[in-house]
């Protein structure tokens, strides 16, 4: 049996742009709108306030998926207003 738990912050090496963490611990919630097939909208956020009738993106995997699914590529359907334990969102700091 495998046992999944999340990571604790800065436990693995950054990515190419200095993020740390993109995967593995929760799924994040993205500002672009969610489509069955992949067409390219996922490059731009909404221009709109989301009122529960859109279907958003959420990526990256999270700690209780396998871990093929633990990957920057892979994205799910969001509903707007929905809750769990393991959908997260980024917080982001920009030095100066």
């Amino acid at each position: 049996m495998q046992i999944r738990v999340t990571a604790p912050v800065g436990s693995f090496k950054p990515n190419q742009f200095g993020i740390f963490d993109t995967v593995g611990n929760v799924l994040e919630w993205t500002c672009s709108e969610y489509t069955d097939t992949y067409i390219g909208k996922e490059t731009n956020c909404l221009d709109k306030i989301i009122t529960g009738g859109e279907l958003v993106v959420i990526r990256g995997g999270a700690w209780d998926e396998k871990p093929g699914k633990c990957r920057v590529s892979h994205r799910k359907v969001g509903y707007p207003g929905e809750r769990s334990n393991f959908i997260g969102f980024r917080v982001v700091r920009e030095l100066k």
